[in-house]
């Protein structure tokens, strides 16, 4: 059968590029225009990686819990840091399938890293590989067969998948549509090219359903394949499972709209939705970071300016000042339990502890506007007033001390 006739037996798989939507062309706009925000961020190694931890925890979690994985969101943390205990034997295979699933999202940016000049091709191979890696040790968990493409004839919900005869001729169809459509390797291959791609694939992968079982991890690693390879922040990439797990029943439902509407285009929308606000997460948690760092930097320069610069008092009162909290405020007796405090503070009453917090007050470094104490961070934005500076004046940040 060639490939008209597969087209013609099987129209919803005519694939092609959606047109786009209003909406649509926003938000792949907007989402090309934060990534690249997001990819040229200047952060420490340590806060990229604290970054990429947090969204690899919550795309591994979202992708296995989608097909069912009962696992909570700390112990997929624990797994990918290795801490043990982790998971009660009973949930062992679970813990396996999360495993499987780190081990293939390390190896999509594995092959990014080493392919550098953006020419190697995704090939049916290295699909089968994926699938290999994600149903690693799961075969009595799992149907089967694995290791190939399915034999059988497969209905997911009211959908029918296509006949287990057709597939490997649609799978080559499928990547040589993928590489011509989006001009993969070239110059004209833009950010944007690679979002509507990454999406594209992976709707067309589940209604093609090449597997008898895991088709769903291994199309959303198709998925997180593209958008790194396009240059889309891994930190980015990995937040859409997420957000496919969190509104699960909107995900299937607009899957099976691609096949009874014969278009990709509402599922496009639907993840571009889901990826721009993964972006503005991720952009707030590194606003967050970036503040939490100008803070130090704060905290130390008012601290330099003062007449006595070092000694326990002051070393007590700086650490404490370090250790404020950004965001809400907290009980002074709560701050000072924090591990980096607890030994500093355990051995002084709580007179100590209230001539300490009125010190950082009068050096405008407490904010006591709500419930609690919090750093007063409204004091770095408004440093970065213009409206504020006077060309003449000597600014010291000790006259704020009464």
């Amino acid at each position: 059968m060639n490939a008209e006739q597969i087209f013609d037996r099987y129209p919803h798989l005519r694939f092609q590029r959606p047109p786009l939507e209003m909406e649509s062309f926003r938000l792949l706009h907007e989402c090309s225009t934060l990534a690249e925000q997001i990819r040229k961020s200047p952060l420490l190694p340590s806060s990229r990686k604290r970054l990429m931890q947090i969204s690899l925890v919550k795309g591994v979690h979202g992708t296995a819990a989608i097909e069912g994985n009962q696992l909570t969101l700390d112990q997929v943390q624990s797994i990918a840091q290795d801490e043990s205990p982790r998971v009660p034997a009973s949930l062992e295979y679970q813990e396996i399938e999360i495993q499987n699933i780190l081990k293939a999202m390390n190896e999509v940016l594995r092959r990014r890293d080493n392919d550098p000049d953006f020419k190697r091709w995704l090939s049916s191979s290295d699909i089968f590989d994926i699938h290999q890696t994600m149903t690693a040790s799961l075969q009595e968990h799992m149907d089967g067969p694995f290791g190939r493409y399915r034999q059988d004839r497969r209905q997911v919900g009211r959908y029918s998948c296509p006949d287990p005869s057709l597939v490997p001729s649609l799978m080559d169809l499928f990547l040589d549509w993928l590489k011509t459509e989006f001009h993969f390797g070239s110059p004209d291959y833009q950010m944007s090219d690679a979002i509507t791609q990454a999406i594209c694939a992976h709707a067309y992968f589940e209604m093609i359903h090449p597997f008898a079982d895991g088709n769903g991890r291994t199309g959303r690693l198709i998925e997180f394949f593209f958008l790194t390879r396009g240059g889309v922040p891994a930190v980015v990439g990995l937040r859409l499972a997420d957000y496919y797990n969190s509104t699960r029943e909107e995900y299937y439902r607009q899957l099976q709209r691609c096949s009874t509407e014969r278009t990709v285009r509402h599922f496009l929308a639907y993840a571009l939705r889901g990826l721009r606000d993964g972006i503005t997460d991720v952009l707030k948690l590194i606003d967050e970071t970036v503040l939490g760092l100008t803070w130090r930097t704060y905290v130390h320069d008012v601290f330099n300016e003062l007449s006595e610069t070092s000694g326990k008092l002051i070393s007590r009162r700086r650490k404490l000042a370090l250790n404020l909290p950004l965001f809400s405020g907290r009980l002074a007796v709560d701050i000072v339990n924090q591990k980096a405090l607890k030994s500093l503070y355990e051995s002084v009453g709580e007179r100590t502890l209230a001539r300490d917090i009125d010190f950082l007050k009068k050096l405008g470094l407490v904010d006591t506007s709500g419930r609690g104490f919090k750093a007063n961070t409204s004091r770095l934005r408004a440093l970065l007033d213009v409206s504020e500076y006077n060309t003449e004046a000597n600014f010291d940040l000790t006259n704020d001390i009464e």
